[in-house]
């Protein structure tokens, strides 16, 4: 049972009259994780590299601190080009077509509608 509770997100929004709709759903884990795999090296080669100063393991305990705390400041500057060029916009929207297309394409194969020379895949 709790592999089910895992996998369920909360979704809230308004609808067309300021009222709040909250649906729980089932969450798409595997590519929320792979999205946010990709987009934290610089911050967790930053915190590798942090506690390995902080417990002066070698190499790193000879470096500067400037070069230790470098990939924190390439994560802002990464996040701050990605937001400021769109990219992180176009991403999760990208990901939302995804993610709608699959649930219409689920449905109209579950009533029998898609045949298999129009699946998209």
């Amino acid at each position: 049972m709790h592999d089910h509770c895992d996998r369920l997100q909360l979704h809230a929004k308004k609808d067309r009259f300021g009222e709040m709709n909250v649906q729980l759903r089932q969450a798409d884990t595997i590519e929320t994780t792979d999205r946010l795999e990709n987009q934290m090296y610089f911050l967790g080669v930053g915190i590798i590299l942090l506690a390995m100063k902080f417990l002066e393991i070698a190499p790193v305990d000879g470096w500067s601190w400037l070069i230790v705390l470098a990939p924190f400041g390439l994560a802002v500057a990464w996040w701050s080009w990605a937001d400021a060029s769109g990219y992180t916009k176009r991403k999760a929207m990208e990901l939302e077509d995804k993610r709608k297309q699959d649930r219409i394409d689920k449905n109209k194969n579950a009533i029998g509608t898609l045949s298999a020379r129009n699946k998209r895949r």
